[in-house]
């Protein structure tokens, strides 16, 4: 079965889902923006905040569209409209069958977002050295490696590096994806 995504503007209904997925131990292990468990309450303090304002970071929810299911959240943060840049930043909901699909096309509709209706010229992000993964994923959609940040990261007793990686509008406009 083929799937569509879109993304679309999280709802204050969503938080009661996005509250469950930010507590699983798959997001929390690698998720940097934020290593702590998530109440309810916590959880709607940040849909207040994230509602009502675009800038300086955009979050959106990623929908199947043939069934109106949320899967997954992304964001730009930090974005600069000075510098056009902004860092990146997404997670899929529960695991299922078509996480993976899932992940890659939520990345290429939120460069499409930033690059195309943001214009924004360079997005960047860091991932956890130890997800081998996702830094494939990342490396053959064109992102560069800039740098390593040593020791950065905290989770389950044990500091681990960061990849920082970027990629400039012009590079992904030539991938043709």
């Amino acid at each position: 079965m083929k799937r569509t995504l879109k993304l679309r503007a999280l709802r204050k209904e969503d938080a009661e889902l996005t509250w469950r997925w930010r507590n699983l131990p798959e997001v929390r292990e690698f998720f940097s923006g934020h290593p702590f468990y998530v109440n309810p309450e916590k959880e709607e303090k940040w849909y207040e905040k994230i509602l009502l304002s675009d800038s300086p970071n955009a979050t959106f929810g990623v929908e199947v569209l043939e069934s109106e299911t949320l899967v997954g959240v992304t964001s730009l943060i930090n974005i600069n409209f000075i510098n056009r840049s902004a860092e990146i930043a997404l997670f899929m909901g529960d695991n299922n069958e078509y996480r993976g699909r899932d992940y890659i096309r939520s990345l290429f509709l939120t460069l499409n977002f930033g690059f195309y209706e943001l214009n924004l010229h360079r997005i960047y992000g860091k991932i956890v050295t130890t997800h081998k993964k996702l830094i494939k994923i990342y490396q053959k959609i064109g992102f560069r490696e800039e740098g390593i940040t040593k020791q950065s990261f905290f989770r389950n007793g044990v500091y681990k590096d960061e990849l920082h990686f970027g990629l400039i509008c012009e590079e992904y406009k030539s991938i043709n994806y």
